[in-house]
């Protein structure tokens, strides 16, 4: 009711700026702001080297009863566009997708730019909002967005099989800054089988990061959550520092 009502509070607001400039015209305007706003983000980050640390919980294995944990520690940076890994006082970063340096288990690429760059710097995505809502007791605009397959480039491996998938989610800005607050991404038309993974879910938090003498806005902690046909459940929480 709230959100209804804060969108419906959105729509008079905007209807009373001028005959021609209505709530079509002026939400497509704010949403172009936001995505402008979020383009500036995506381009200092290949400035930066970031550390990640990954966090994996697993039920289901070794036994129906047990809870697998463990902590591995990477770096992270954006070179020619694409996300790159390497372990700690490495020389270089690898060219190895990250799924082949770690243990087994689940693993991701993307959420550090690969996400945030296809919904807002891409025409990949369609867009349903803004709905007025608070989060983390912060006012935010929600905006619900939408990624075909045919522009999509999410791939979900089992280790076995791998499918390029459709996917959708949400994502929440500042209502005052316009800056980004959270990414949430679920993986949708997973061919299941010969996958065996039958689902798969993120999400993604933004913060200030000091670097320096300035602040950027960057992710602070993403999350995914994957099961499988076998009903064993993963999690893995990744912070990045």
């Amino acid at each position: 009711m709230g959100a209804m009502r804060g969108r419906l509070l959105w729509r008079l607001a905007c209807c009373a700026l001028a005959p021609a400039f209505c709530c079509g015209a002026a939400e497509d305007l704010l949403l172009a702001r936001i995505r402008q706003t979020m383009a500036e983000t995506l381009r200092h980050m290949p400035d930066y080297t970031c550390m990640q640390t990954i966090e994996r919980w697993r039920d289901g294995d070794p036994c129906p009863h047990c809870r697998y944990w463990e902590r591995l520690r990477l770096e992270i940076a954006l070179i020619g566009g694409k996300e790159r890994f390497a372990w700690p006082g490495a020389e270089q970063f690898e060219e190895k997708d990250i799924d082949q340096m770690l243990p087994p288990g689940a693993s991701s690429v993307g959420d550090f730019s690969g996400f945030a760059t296809a919904v807002f710097a891409t025409n990949a995505a369609s867009f349903q909002g803004p709905l007025a809502e608070t989060l983390d007791g912060r006012a935010s605009w929600r905006y619900n967005y939408q990624v075909p397959v045919s522009a999509s480039r999410y791939t979900i491996r089992d280790g076995r099989h791998r499918a390029v998938v459709p996917y959708h989610g949400a994502f929440w800005v500042d209502r005052e800054t316009l800056e980004i607050l959270r990414l949430d991404i679920e993986a949708e038309g997973l061919p299941v089988p010969p996958l065996e993974v039958t689902s798969a879910r993120t999400a993604i938090q933004y913060g200030k990061v000091r670097i320096g003498e300035s602040s950027f806005l960057l992710p602070r902690i993403s999350e995914l959550n994957l099961t499988s046909i076998s009903v064993r459940a993963s999690r893995n929480r990744t912070t990045f520092s």
